[in-house]
């Protein structure tokens, strides 16, 4: 289901001991009408907005080359030569949708992608980016997907799950998935074990995002499970 992300011009000040963080962010915004070839021939539907990350300058860096390299992986997923940029892998995108189908099909009507990104939470020892996506190839229903990024915005590092996370978290997260699903099982592991099916880890104003996907139980049953855990709840197993 495709779900849009609150548009934000994020300007957020923290002050501890540590260094001052000063968040602030823009958005720059890609659609259909901005490409000169759309306007004589028939593309795909096109809507991305694109977080770009200004302060604090190491967390900057960080975030804007994720952001980027998601997106161009988003739209132009041959790993043998990705674009350079946005904007030509956008243009890829348009040139691969249109000869993907035949003169009788209304390109318009089979083809689209939206793309969002944004600060989903910021203090002064946790950045986390959320970013979004949702596309739709014709048939039925499109499919989506949605990561996160944690780093520490003292330094521009990539937090670990292990960083974050405390050892009694995963049976915590298995009891809460449960919960919320009372008809299934969860194995629920650190994210960077080879058998984890734990997607995401993200956190919101609200509190922690977990995304899970059991791909070993079939091919034709992938959906995601998503849960937030209140702060409440859950700070006790937080490394924060």
């Amino acid at each position: 289901m495709k779900k849009l992300l609150p548009s934000i011009l994020v300007i957020l000040l923290f002050i501890s001991c540590e260094k001052t963080i000063t968040y602030t962010a823009t958005t720059d915004s890609y659609s259909t009408k901005d490409f000169a070839i759309c306007n004589s021939q028939p593309c795909p539907e096109i809507a991305l907005s694109i977080l770009n990350m200004e302060t604090p300058e190491e967390a900057a860096i960080t975030v804007n080359n994720w952001i980027q390299t998601s997106t161009i992986n988003t739209l132009y997923n041959e790993t043998e030569s990705l674009p350079n940029s946005i904007n030509d892998a956008i243009e890829l995108y348009i040139n691969n949708s249109q000869i993907s189908y035949p003169e009788t099909t209304e390109l318009s009507d089979a083809h689209e992608i939206t793309i969002d990104s944004a600060i989903s939470f910021g203090s002064n020892n946790l950045l986390s980016i959320v970013f979004y996506s949702y596309q739709f190839m014709g048939g039925a229903s499109g499919f989506d997907n949605e990561m996160y990024l944690n780093i520490n915005p003292q330094t521009g590092e990539e937090y670990s799950d292990d960083e974050l996370l405390d050892d009694d978290f995963y049976a915590f997260a298995k009891a809460q998935f449960e919960k919320e699903y009372p008809q299934e099982t969860f194995h629920v592991t650190p994210s960077n074990l080879p058998d984890s099916y734990l997607k995401e880890v993200g956190f919101t104003e609200e509190g922690i995002v977990l995304i899970y996907n059991d791909m070993g139980v079939s091919s034709f049953n992938m959906e995601n499970k998503q849960i937030t855990i209140p702060w409440e709840l859950s700070q006790d197993y937080l490394n924060l």
